[in-house]
This record gives C-alpha cells, structure tokens and sequence, in this order.
C-alpha cells in the first residue's frame, strides 16, 4: 500500500479537538420559527476571510480522501450542516450572476457600495462593471457547487439549466446528484431544492414538506443588492414557483441506503475530545 507516495501498512492519525477547535466561532443551532427571511449582520474581517475547507483545516492531512472514506455517513451529514450553519452568518456576500468567488469582508462591501450606485445596473453586467464584484460574489449554483465542497462533499459544477435539462441518470452519472423526485416531503438537510432558474439549499426540514432554507437570492428584502439569506418556514414546493426536483448529493444518498455505514458511525463534531482514525 502506498499513502503520499510513500510505501506504508498503515498509519494512525490522532485527532485532539474540541467542537470549537473544529469550528471556531460557529453558532449555536437555534430551533426554527416561522418569518420570513433573515439577512445577517456583517462580521469581523478576520473572522470571515477564512476558506471553509472544515474537514482538511480541522484534520491537517495533505489531503482528505483517506479520512473522508472512514467518516461515516451521520458525520458527513453533521459537517455540512456545520458548514451551512457558518455561511448561513455572511449576508454581506452579495449576489453577482456567474460569480463563484467569496473573497475578504472589504471587497465584499466594495462590491455592494458599486452595485447599490448602479440601481438600474442589470446582474448579468456586475461583474464587469464594478472590479471589486469579481472578487466577491455569488450566484446560486456557485453557491451550491462550493457549500457541498467545502463540506468535502465536491461535485463538478452544473448551472440550474443544466440541472434541470440533465436526465436523473446523467446526473448521477456526471455530477454524483441523485434526483429524488419532487416531493418536498423527502427533502433532507443539505439536499438541493430545485426550481425554474434558481437552486436553494435545505438548511432544515421538518419532515412535512417545510423547513428552512440557505440560498443566495438575487435581491432581499433589506438590499436591492440580493446576497446570501436564509428564508425559515418555508413550504419547499412553493419557495420560486413549481418545486422541480430535489438533488441530493450521491455520498449523502449512498449513506442513507447503507446500514452498515450507520453502524460505523464516529461521534459527532460535538461529541469529540479525542478520536483515532485509522488509515
């Protein structure tokens, strides 16, 4: 067996951490009440312009396919919730259409300040017409594409045209999202929701076809500007008109059809003080 390149039968990586060395500064999970959509507060720079790359941070390994393939299914889903949970506080990340890029808190409201100037200004032409915007900014389906990533859940990324046009079986095939239909019932935390040129993340679910959700709009109710929000209570078939289909990442779908990853389920990121895994 070869690891990094280096001929090995087997190494053993000691984990000491704490849930707040896992996820500094990560806020408590707040039980869900019914409004309508909630646009946070800008926060400190030092704080934000940290990548979000959770499990390779966390471990410090070169890279994070060999823990990746011993956590267990629970644990996946827990990460990214984690993950959800600390983009769901950047609400200064405005909305820039073909943008895929968060980058520090000062360019973030750079963008805003240009975009805000330029009232009339249509969201195809942000990019090129205020600098700053291409250092910061998001559109929906990049937004998507780099939450699951950085929960170490990656896939190449596709456009809502591309969602929607690409057979379930293509999909799969090209993208590792499975198509689970269109009832909102099914919908889990971290799937994607979607719809005629939007996608959304699920934040929560509460089992009857409503929960909350994490997603990037093109304006809000306090910015013309659109950006990061999240919208709790909603009915998932009736967030931007007919609910199309619900994807779920095929990591995430294969853990939930596998008794036997159940089984091997680690403690959770808040249950952790000190943890073996074995390569």
């Amino acid at each position: 067996m070869k690891l990094f390149g280096k001929p090995a039968a087997r190494i053993l990586v000691t984990l000491s951490v704490s849930a707040a060395a896992l996820f500094p500064g990560a806020p408590a999970r707040a039980a869900s009440t019914p409004a309508t959509a909630v646009f946070a507060a800008p926060e400190a720079p030092a704080e934000v312009t940290r990548r979000l790359d959770v499990l390779p941070a966390a471990l410090d390994v070169q890279s994070p396919e060999p823990l990746l393939q011993d956590v267990a299914h629970a644990d996946r889903r827990e990460v990214l919730k984690h993950v959800m949970d600390r983009f769901s506080g950047m609400g200064y990340v405005p909305y820039v259409w073909a943008g895929g890029k968060i980058g520090s808190y000062d360019s973030c409201m750079q963008c805003r300040a240009c975009v805000d100037a330029k009232p009339h200004l249509k969201v195809e032409r942000r990019m090129k017409a205020c600098s700053a915007c291409q250092q910061c900014g998001v559109d929906c389906s990049h937004f998507a594409n780099k939450v699951l990533t950085d929960a170490g859940l990656p896939y190449p990324y596709v456009d809502t045209r591309g969602m929607t046009r690409t057979s379930a079986k293509e999909l799969r095939r090209r993208f590792n999202l499975v198509d689970m239909g269109a009832d909102a019932k099914k919908a889990l935390p971290g799937d994607l929701l979607l719809f005629k040129h939007h996608v959304v993340m699920v934040l929560d679910a509460k089992g009857d076809g409503s929960g909350d959700i994490l997603h990037v709009s093109r304006s809000t109710k306090r910015k013309g500007t659109g950006g990061i929000e999240v919208v709790r209570g909603q009915a998932f078939g009736k967030f931007r008109g007919r609910l199309l289909k619900i994807l779920r990442h095929g990591v995430l779908h294969d853990g939930d059809s596998s008794p036997a990853d159940k089984q091997r389920r680690l403690p959770l990121p808040d249950e952790v003080s000190r943890h073996q895994l074995v390569v």
